[in-house]
């Protein structure tokens, strides 16, 4: 015959039950691992984690490893590491060029900031005037701020 089971829940006595039914009430929540639990047959009470089977934990999956675990060869590295970069190159490429070329124009054409030397003789063109004056001398507000202030000397030149 099947060992029939009874549980105590406070001061309440369930059963006799056989273990599919406390299996059934172990799914519903209706008994915990504390509960107090015996044997038909017995008169000590125990707690129900000590019913072998039933509150077993599960078993586990079969072990899968995560496909980076495992070791890669160099070629699978570079290989995985293009597949990434692919993805986001032409944007960036496209970025460094509206970047670029248009600065690289500016230095190619302008005599002021040109890579290029100028040939001898030919001294203070007018665009490397312009561009002395336009960066050493300060905006008009700035002399004009300087003045209000009492300044006698408004820049280096002494002029102003």
């Amino acid at each position: 015959m099947a060992d029939r089971w009874l549980v105590r829940v406070g001061e309440k006595e369930y059963g006799p039950v056989d273990l599919d039914t406390l299996g059934d009430w172990k799914r519903e929540g209706r008994l915990l691992p504390t509960n107090e639990v015996r044997r038909e047959s017995e008169s000590d009470w125990t707690l129900a984690t000590t019913i072998p089977g039933l509150f077993d934990p599960p078993p586990l999956p079969a072990a899968t490893g995560h496909p980076l675990v495992r070791r890669r060869s160099f070629s699978e590295i570079i290989r995985d590491s293009f597949r990434i970069y692919k993805s986001a190159f032409l944007p960036f490429f496209v970025l460094t060029l509206l970047i670029a070329v248009p600065t690289l124009a500016l230095e190619l054409t302008s005599p002021a900031y040109g890579i290029f030397p100028q040939a001898e003789g030919g001294g203070l063109t007018r665009a490397r005037f312009i561009a002395l004056i336009a960066f050493t001398t300060p905006p008009a507000s700035t002399v004009a701020k300087r003045r209000s202030a009492g300044w006698t000397t408004v820049c280096s030149c002494r002029s102003c």
